[in-house]
C-alpha cells in the first residue's frame, strides 16, 4: 500500500510540473526552457504521460471555450472566456477524473490483478500495447489477452483469439503466455500465439521460446532432471511453428518449418491501417502513442487542433512525421528518452 502512495505522490508531482510546462509551451519556449524542458521529460516515464494526459484536458476545454464564444459571446471576447469559472471548473473535474484513473491503477497493479488490455470484452478491432517494461502485444479483432506483471515475471493469458508478442529482453524477468494449461516462455523474442477451436498455435518469428505445461519453472534454459518430465517440453526457434490440440495431452507435437510467404500470411491481422477526417492533430497523437514505444508531444499549443486527413500505418511513425513536415511545415525532433517533439517549422 505504501508503494501505491508513493507512485500517486509522484504523479501528482509530475502533473503540477506537466501544468507549469503547458502554460510556458502556450507562449513557446526559450532556448534554456526547451533544455529545461528536455531533461524534465527525460528524468521520469511519468513526466511525459502527465503531460500528455493534461495536453488532451486543456485541448478539450479549449475547445468547450470556442463553442461559449459561439453560443453567448461576441467575437473580442474570446481569450476573455478563460476567466469563466467553469472553465476552469470543468478542467479541474476532468483532472480529478483522470487523477482517479491513474490511482486505480497503481492500486491495481500493486495487487497484483489481471488487467485485460482490450478495453470491451474483446478487441473490436486491430489493437496494439506497449507493455510497461516496452514489450508489444498486437491483438486481433475478437482477442483478449489479461496482464498480470509481478516483480520475477511477466505473466500473460491469452483468452481468445490470436495475438502477436516482441518481447523486451529481460532474463531476470521471464515474459510467459499461458493458454489453457499450457505457457509460451521467453526471454527477448517475438512470436505470435492463436487460439481456435480447443487448437493452439505457436509461430516463432524472433528468437526462440519453450512450450510446458503450467508450473513454477519459469527458466528459459534446460531445467535440471527432476524425477518425472512434464508431458509437454519442446522448443522452437524463429522460423518455426507447431499445433496443440488442448484438449489431449501431448508430449512432442510436430514442429513446422514456416516459409517466410507463410509467415507473412498468418501475421497479415497485424497490417493495421487508420483512417483520419478532419481529425485534430492531439487525438491522431493520442492514438498512435498508444501504439508505439516513441512517444509524441506537441510543444506548440496550436497545433493541437490542426486537421489531419490522412490514412496511417500506426507502426510507421516515420512516415507520418515525415508526412506532417512537408505538407504542413511541422518540425520533429528526437530525444534520447524516446520522445518526439513537434514544432513549427518557423521556431
Amino acid at each position: 500500500m505504501q508503494k501505491g502512495k508513493t507512485d500517486n505522490q509522484n504523479f501528482d508531482l509530475a502533473e503540477e510540473a506537466a501544468a507549469r510546462w503547458l502554460a510556458k509551451l502556450d507562449r513557446d519556449l526559450t532556448d534554456q526552457e526547451e533544455a529545461e524542458f528536455m531533461a524534465w521529460l527525460e528524468e521520469a516515464p511519468e513526466h511525459a504521460e502527465a503531460l500528455q494526459k493534461l495536453q488532451k484536458v486543456w485541448s478539450y476545454c479549449d475547445r468547450m471555450a470556442q463553442s461559449e464564444a459561439i453560443l453567448n459571446a461576441p467575437p473580442s471576447d474570446t481569450f476573455a472566456l478563460f476567466n469563466k469559472p467553469w472553465i476552469w471548473t470543468a478542467a479541474a473535474m476532468l483532472l480529478i477524473t483522470i487523477s482517479g484513473f491513474f490511482t486505480w491503477q497503481t492500486i491495481t497493479g500493486s495487487t497484483e490483478a489481471p488487467t485485460p488490455l482490450a478495453n470491451s470484452a474483446f478487441a473490436t478491432t486491430y489493437e496494439r500495447h506497449v507493455l510497461e517494461d516496452g514489450s508489444v502485444v498486437e491483438m486481433d479483432v475478437g482477442s483478449q489477452v489479461m496482464v498480470n506483471y509481478t516483480e520475477k515475471e511477466r505473466n500473460l493469458d491469452l483468452i481468445s483469439g490470436q495475438a502477436h508478442f516482441i518481447v523486451e529482453k529481460n532474463k531476470q524477468r521471464p515474459f510467459v503466455v499461458n493458454v489453457s494449461g499450457v505457457s509460451v516462455l521467453a526471454v527477448g523474442t517475438a512470436f505470435s500465439v492463436s487460439l481456435n477451436d480447443g487448437f493452439m498455435e505457436v509461430l516463432v518469428t524472433e528468437g526462440k521460446v519453450k512450450l510446458k505445461e503450467e508450473s513454477k519453472d519459469t527458466s528459459i534454459e534446460t531445467p535440471a532432471e527432476s524425477g518425472e518430465k512434464p508431458a509437454l517440453h519442446q522448443r522452437l526457434v524463429a522460423g518455426q511453428r507447431t499445433i496443440l490440440n488442448l484438449r489431449e495431452k501431448q508430449t512432442n507435437p510436430e514442429i513446422i518449418e514456416a516459409s517466410t510467404q507463410e509467415i507473412v500470411r498468418k501475421l497479415s491481422w497485424r497490417d493495421e491501417i487508420i483512417e483520419f477526417a478532419s481529425t485534430p492533430l492531439i487525438e491522431v497523437v493520442e492514438q498512435l502513442n498508444k501504439r508505439n514505444f516513441e512517444q509524441i508531444i506537441i510543444l506548440n499549443k496550436d497545433l493541437n487542433t490542426l486537421k489531419i486527413n490522412a490514412t496511417i500505418k500506426p507502426n510507421n511513425l516515420h512516415g507520418f512525421l515525415e508526412m506532417l513536415h512537408f505538407s504542413a511545415g511541422i518540425n520533429y525532433e528526437k530525444s534520447d528518452a524516446g520522445k518526439i517533439l513537434l514544432r513549427k517549422a518557423d521556431q
